[in-house]
């Protein structure tokens, strides 16, 4: 089954996931963390490039923080229906031999916030801690997205950035050293969801491998991976490590919504 990785041990470095949709900026910001010195191997049992590097995080008023920064490939959501995707979850989560972070950096388009977002609500979810780059400023327009309301809103630090040229970059490496000095599970913003989706959802839950869940994490958590195995699993998939119960589950709330949907003839 997959398997989460276990927390750093001590002295191992905290470890920063840079995930984002593609063309955010996404590489560019990950290339100034790391001073463009990036060491390029695979991801645990992928011929797919893992792009890692360090940074020295700059914290004003503290001691810097010395910090692993992995560059993610891009992806629009955490649902395993692409590749990209796949090594996503299993980057964020620390799945299947990835290193778990200790921190998602989620870079953002400021002039594409909606879609964005998306993928933002789904790392909150999942319970990891979040830091939100809002990337693009300089070609938001006159108004750019209001990042303290954003960050009001998400519960989380959302810094303005131009990767391009290091704008925010000062502010950004602060707010991850502060989150790194004082890591914690995330609010997650409220999501209504449908009755019949949250019906579903505490059914595949109860499923659910209890390692996938990170420490610390409650009920939200366990709905969000739910909810990716609803998205995620189907009889065609090249997921590994599915438990064959969940699996059993997923397959059974499926047909259940099916028949729903089209009038149970029993």
């Amino acid at each position: 089954m997959s398997t989460a990785s276990p927390a750093r041990a001590a002295g191992e470095l905290p470890r920063i996931a840079v995930v984002g949709n593609p063309n955010t900026g996404k590489t560019s910001l990950f290339n100034r963390l790391t001073g463009q010195r990036a060491r390029v191997g695979n991801y645990p049992g992928i011929t797919v490039d893992r792009r890692a590097g360090f940074a020295t995080l700059a914290a004003q008023g503290a001691a810097p923080v010395r910090a692993e920064v992995f560059d993610v490939p891009g992806c629009y959501s955490l649902s395993a229906r692409s590749a990209e995707e796949a090594i996503a979850i299993d980057a964020i989560l620390g799945w299947n031999g990835n290193p778990r972070p200790d921190v998602a950096l989620v870079v953002v388009d400021a002039t594409q916030l909606v879609r964005n977002l998306y993928l933002v609500l789904q790392v909150l979810e999942m319970g990891v801690p979040v830091v939100v780059a809002l990337n693009l400023v300089d070609e938001a327009g006159p108004t750019p997205p209001d990042a303290e309301a954003l960050s009001r809103m998400l519960g989380v630090p959302c810094i303005p950035t131009v990767a391009r040229s290091g704008q925010g970059l000062p502010a950004l490496e602060a707010a991850l050293a502060r989150v790194l000095g004082a890591p914690a599970v995330p609010p997650v913003p409220a999501v209504e969801y449908p009755a019949p989706v949250l019906q579903a959802a505490a059914s595949v839950a109860e499923a659910l491998p209890d390692a996938w869940c990170r420490p610390g994490t409650g009920e939200a958590q366990r709905r969000a991976l739910a909810l990716w195995a609803i998205t995620s699993i189907h009889e065609d998939d090249e997921l590994p490590g599915i438990p064959a119960a969940l699996r059993t589950r997923v397959a059974e709330v499926r047909r259940a919504a099916m028949e729903a949907s089209h009038g149970d003839p029993a």
